[in-house]
């Protein structure tokens, strides 16, 4: 998956940084992008049907859980 960003008035440079800025979260939680957006979508689901009753096995990546890195790039 090709991250991108669209951010109004912003430079090159600076959509370069924001870039390397998501990788980097990325690569230290040990996730790609796309399984990022996987697990959200998922708890995304969730939040707006509520949790099934019997909760299903999912190997989710840490992005699922609603933790957020403690230390920035």
């Amino acid at each position: 998956m090709t991250i991108t960003i669209h951010i109004e008035g912003a430079k090159p440079d600076d959509i370069d940084r924001g870039l390397l800025a998501a990788q980097a979260v990325f690569d230290e939680a040990g996730i790609t992008a796309d399984q990022a957006a996987t697990a959200r979508f998922i708890v995304e689901g969730w939040d707006i049907k509520g949790f099934p009753t019997l909760l299903p096995k999912l190997n989710l990546p840490s992005a699922a859980s609603g933790t957020r890195p403690t230390k920035r790039p």
